[in-house]
């Protein structure tokens, strides 16, 4: 599989690899207000009937105007997640938007591979409403690799796929009944987008993400931009966020639950970046990386079923 985004550097790779693995991250982006709270948090979600079962090792749960959540402590620190109810939606990006992002910097075949298609999520799952923060990865992992540091609430960068695999497998040790793991793409997606059919999800990106317009070429504290309207934040830049797919081309028909192929070279990422343009910050944008790379701009967002995780189907 040739690999993608060889474009001009645009940020320091913190490559830890032989020179054989060495992938360049090339990478070019530019969405909505966060709903004001309309009066306080719900009872815990064990008193209020019909809430999702609350993920393991939470502490304290909710309902507000995005929706249900749920908080997450441990080692110290905390992560909130929201609750992302089921349903089907386009994945992948319009001729039109594709076009739009080859105007303004995207080579054509950076952008081939955002072929629209169905995907229904048959069950719903909790997301961390923010990617992982240098707090928390510091509280459980005992060490910080991240190279933007100074404030702990920024996102932990220089992680790899490998190494975020290493933390959940800490994290589910260290909570009782633990599932966490990675998002899957289409879940990355779905929860992105919330609701959203255009490129970002809301009118101004500058208002949502760190991009390469405003980030001052470092990462941000998370939560420092507008969430999306399911109360999600930094959807949109800040770091590339890994999903648990490998990468492969899309299916072309409708597909329920997908997880991507069973092997391959690259796995996906999501989101863009604090160095990268606004078309590769869209909710329909494509990266892939090696697993074992490691980066300044490479993150990662936590995830947990519903339920116990079903067998692994492919696409």
């Amino acid at each position: 599989m040739p690999v993608r985004h060889c474009l001009r550097l645009r940020f320091r790779l913190r490559l830890r690899l032989p020179l054989r693995m060495l992938l360049l991250i090339g990478l070019v982006a530019g969405s909505a207000a966060a709903p004001v709270l309309s009066g306080g948090e719900a009872p815990a979600l064990a008193e209020a009937p019909g809430a999702p079962a609350r993920p393991a090792g939470a502490n304290a749960s909710g309902s507000d105007s995005w929706g249900w959540w749920a908080d997450l402590a441990v080692a110290g620190a905390s992560q909130r997640l929201r609750w992302i109810r089921p349903g089907s939606f386009i994945m992948g990006g319009p001729h039109a938007e594709r076009d739009e992002a080859v105007r303004t910097g995207a080579g054509g075949e950076l952008v081939a591979d955002e072929v629209q298609h169905e995907v229904t999520l048959s069950a719903g799952f909790w997301l961390a409403d923010s990617p992982c923060t240098q707090a928390l990865w510091l509280g459980l992992m005992g060490s910080n690799p991240a190279h933007f540091t100074g404030d702990l609430q920024r996102p932990v960068d220089s992680v790899s796929w490998v190494d975020a695999q290493l933390f959940l497998t800490a994290l589910n040790g260290a909570v009782a009944g633990g599932s966490f793991c990675l998002p899957t793409e289409a879940q990355r997606e779905y929860a992105c987008r919330a609701g959203s059919p255009g490129p970002f999800s809301g009118p101004d990106l500058d208002a949502l993400g760190w991009f390469i317009d405003n980030s001052e070429h470092t990462t941000h504290a998370v939560k420092g931009k507008s969430a999306n309207t399911w109360g999600l934040y930094d959807m949109h830049g800040n770091v590339c966020e890994a999903c648990a797919d490998w990468y492969d081309d899309y299916p072309t028909r409708a597909v329920k639950d997908p997880r991507g192929p069973e092997a391959g070279a690259e796995r996906v990422y999501r989101g863009g970046c604090w160095a990268t343009e606004a078309w590769v910050c869209r909710s329909a944008h494509r990266l892939s990386y090696d697993p074992e790379m490691r980066a300044d701009a490479i993150g990662f967002r936590l995830s947990a079923p519903a339920a116990p995780a079903a067998p692994a189907t492919t696409r």
